[in-house]
């Protein structure tokens, strides 16, 4: 009988962290550019309608619903609500919280919108207590959490998320009953106990934990907090993420922990095996070795999974452009995202923002500043574009210091 209990115990391990991942070499001195019309079906361009309460300074988040944009911007400390054609609807504020995070729960049609109070602000050892012990250490005396519903944003109805201690740790929806979230720290005068990287909660209680370590001896996050990064994707019972100093995209669900896909850096990029036992006695010990390593990969983000591409950026020191490429799984093409140039199918205009910042069934999402919209038409002046109706009002009419413009993409995906 206890044969059968281990058989069965490694053998539901096994589904978690044994999966063989598919290797990418990638060398991004080899991602090159190309015009647009070589990767890109479509791209549209939607200019959000500014007035004196639309008006904001950048996107921070894009959520894209079937019926609206919706935009969080840090410097107005707002969320502004847009029709799909850019038309203002709607501005949320609060005078007494500053936002915090938010999020899309498509089970529900709601937004969740996360609020840190003004006037109870935690100082940074209250900070530390919480997110060391985010079970058991309550932040909601400085944090609220709430739905907002989404069926109608007019009616402004709200429903209190209640006992969600940990809110500090940035929790994601995972689905309607669990939350994952991360927090890595390591601090020599702790005890030396085992903690994990990654976390799932009900809300209650840990009900898994992935990746150990050492909350002493860890000394490349001694100093140094990190977190692990989660990507949504378009099956809704599964994550990407991803993990710090670490060169592979995990897929994860209630069930299932998978290494799907592990990137191979030339070895001038990639970090050494003595980086991950170096003795880092502070933070700008960390720093400086950095500093001094500037060729190294740190690690993936900004992973986004459509059909048979894969966009994804890489932590390195490297100029923006230099960071965000996309890898065609069927061809195993890389391009590099920032070199995708425009030509007459998208009318010289910028055919891509920095990264993608949402995706749907069918589209990718970027913005762009209303300045760089009329840097490329006042270039573009001796080539006699034909605009498209919107766009040519948006020029006749618009400002560059209007609103983001909204660039919907198709990809090429055969």
């Amino acid at each position: 009988m206890l044969r059968l209990f281990w058989l069965l115990f490694f053998g539901f391990l096994s589904e978690f962290i044994w999966a063989q991942p598919q290797k990418l070499y990638f060398d991004q001195a080899y991602a090159t550019g190309a015009p647009q019309s070589a990767v890109f079906d479509e791209v549209n361009y939607i200019p959000l309608e500014t007035n004196r309460e639309s008006v904001f300074g950048r996107i921070n988040q894009l959520i894209v619903t079937h019926k609206y944009f919706i935009i969080w911007d840090t410097d107005t400390d707002a969320i502004y609500f847009f029709d799909k054609e850019g038309k203002f609807l709607k501005k949320l504020s609060d005078k007494r919280n500053t936002i915090k995070s938010i999020q899309l729960d498509k089970n529900k049609n709601a937004l969740l919108i996360v609020q840190l109070s003004k006037s109870y602000l935690p100082s940074q050892k209250q900070i530390q207590s919480a997110l060391d012990n985010p079970l058991k250490n309550s932040a909601l005396k400085y944090y609220k959490s709430f739905y907002y519903d989404l069926n109608d944003i007019n009616a402004a109805k709200t429903s209190p998320i209640k006992n969600l201690d940990f809110i500090m740790a940035n929790p994601i929806i995972l689905n309607s009953k669990y939350w994952a979230f991360s927090y890595i720290y390591a601090n020599k005068g702790w005890d030396d106990i085992t903690d994990y990287e990654l976390k799932v909660s009900d809300g209650n209680k840990i009900v898994q934990s992935f990746f150990p370590y050492s909350r002493q001896k860890s000394s490349i996050f001694y100093g140094s907090p990190q977190k692990i990064s989660f990507y949504n994707t378009l099956n809704p019972s599964y994550l990407l993420f991803t993990r710090p100093f670490n060169y592979s995209i995990y897929k994860f669900s209630m069930d299932t922990l998978i290494e799907a896909y592990q990137v191979v850096f030339p070895m001038a990029n990639t970090l050494p095996n003595s980086f991950f036992t170096q003795n880092f006695e502070s933070r700008k010990a960390f720093e400086d070795y950095k500093q001094k390593n500037s060729g190294f990969v740190w690690g993936l983000d900004n992973i986004v999974e459509f059909k048979n591409l894969l966009f994804f950026s890489i932590d390195t020191w490297r100029s923006f452009n230099e960071r965000n490429f996309i890898l065609n799984k069927t061809t195993n093409q890389f391009l590099n995202y920032n070199k995708i140039s425009a030509d007459s199918s998208n009318y010289f205009l910028p055919p891509t923002g920095y990264r993608v910042q949402y995706f749907d069934e069918n589209y990718l999402y970027s913005s762009v500043p209303s300045s760089s919209m009329f840097q490329s038409y006042e270039s573009s002046k001796t080539r006699n574009v034909q605009y498209t109706p919107t766009l040519k009002v948006f020029f006749e009419k618009a400002k560059q210091t209007d609103n983001p413009v909204i660039i919907q993409i198709k990809p090429k995906t055969k």
